[in-house]
């Protein structure tokens, strides 16, 4: 009788998991299909859908870490190509598809993914004005992200060295398309930007299809982009669509000629410019100087003008007649003093008591002191004395006579 093994469900389940997950055909597929019955967990992030055609479907997850790094985002119905691995859920046994990425299938699919994630970043003000930097007006060093391969670089550097060449240009290189260019990218601008060796940076490419600017839409770059502390120009050479890269960057130029000429200036323009503001300024040199000469000049003969010695030169004159003027007033007031001290004296000498005296006058007194003005009180036998102009007489009163009532 044989013997047959009999296994749990739990070892069932594990024995077909390790047997599916054990083929190299299966661990990194891709599928095509139609995403059914689409869910989100709100708390552990993780993605849960059914992946069906016309004939059958397959339950499918995405884990938070790989959901994140969707550039759009899955809806019931739309169309998609999923790259995962099969496995076999242990629990309750279901097949299922574990998804590591998903890309939109067809065009359509693209524009409405890139559609979904533009809105997303301007809700969060990713494009806003307010927070687009000014780019320096005279660069002295710009970084540039592109292929060293390309012909955008090429047209960069011509254009550079043809409007601007005392500008240094540092490149970061990067692949501009293809699968993982855009990792590339943001990976070489970080460094330019981190490094902080920059004035402005140019990242872009030349023409294309939609498909090979696809990378420029990536949301890793388009933050990259935003991030930055340099002001960034981004060139990707599509006039008519704009990129999530174009609409991050600070500034905007439809081909990367374009982008260089709006990094710097015109070297001639700027010389003419300096030219004229040269002319200019000389200009106004001479002017200022010429009427600061005027000034000088008034103020030079303002200054003539209020020399001591000017004045006294002109003064002298007036200063010798006006001495002359004092003597002359010093004289005559001189002449007038001396006669009136002459009318003074001739005065005082017909008053003076000794002048009165040699006319024939004398004074008689008692004892010298007191003057005789009558006889009156004056008895015979007082002694009195007599002034004369040349001496003194002593004498005795031997009669005394009132003769007033008489008549000369």
């Amino acid at each position: 009788m044989a013997m047959f093994q009999i296994l749990g469900v739990s070892q069932l389940n594990f024995y077909v998991k390790s047997l599916l997950e054990g083929q190299p055909q299966l661990k990194e597929i891709y599928v095509r299909g139609e995403i059914s019955a689409f869910t989100r967990n709100h708390i552990s992030g993780h993605c849960y859908f059914t992946l069906k055609d016309e004939n059958a479907s397959v339950r499918c997850v995405m884990f938070r870490r790989n959901a994140e790094d969707l550039i759009f985002t899955p809806q019931t119905g739309m169309r998609i190509i999923a790259r995962g691995s099969a496995t076999l859920y242990e629990r309750d046994g279901g097949f299922q598809l574990t998804c590591y990425d998903l890309q939109p299938d067809g065009l359509g699919a693209v524009y409405l993914a890139v559609q979904q994630l533009q809105a997303k970043l301007e809700a969060e003000g990713l494009f806003d004005a307010a927070y687009k930097k000014q780019v320096p007006s005279f660069p002295k060093t710009i970084g540039v992200v592109t292929s060293p391969q390309a012909a955008a670089y090429t047209d960069i550097t011509s254009v550079l060295a043809r409007r601007w060449p005392m500008a240094k240009i540092i490149l970061s290189p990067a692949p501009v398309q293809g699968r993982g260019a855009a990792h590339e990218m943001a990976a070489a601008l970080r460094r330019l930007d981190e490094a902080a060796c920059c004035d402005v940076i140019i990242i872009g490419r030349g023409g294309g299809s939609t498909e090979d600017l696809w990378e420029f839409n990536s949301e890793e770059l388009a933050r990259t982009v935003f991030g930055c502390t340099t002001p960034v120009i981004s060139a990707v050479g599509h006039e008519r669509d704009y990129t999530l890269c174009d609409l991050c960057a600070d500034l905007r130029a439809a081909t990367p000629s374009a982008a260089a000429e709006l990094a710097v200036p015109n070297r001639e323009t700027e010389m003419m410019f300096l030219s004229d503001a040269a002319f200019d300024l000389q200009r106004g040199i001479n002017i200022h100087l010429e009427m600061h000469k005027q000034e000088i000049m008034q103020k030079k003969s303002q200054i003539y003008a209020l020399n001591p010695q000017k004045v006294l030169k002109e003064n002298r004159q007036s200063y010798t007649h006006l001495v002359k003027l004092l003597e002359v007033a010093m004289e005559r007031q001189l002449e007038r003093r001396k006669a009136m001290l002459e009318m003074d004296r001739k005065t005082l000498s017909s008053r003076n008591p000794l002048e009165i005296l040699s006319r024939g006058y004398s004074i008689t007194s008692l004892h010298d002191t007191t003057a005789l003005c009558s006889v009156q009180g004056i008895s015979p036998g007082q002694e009195i004395i007599t002034r004369l102009s040349d001496g003194r007489i002593k004498s005795v009163v031997t009669q005394c006579e009132d003769l007033s009532g008489e008549q000369i």
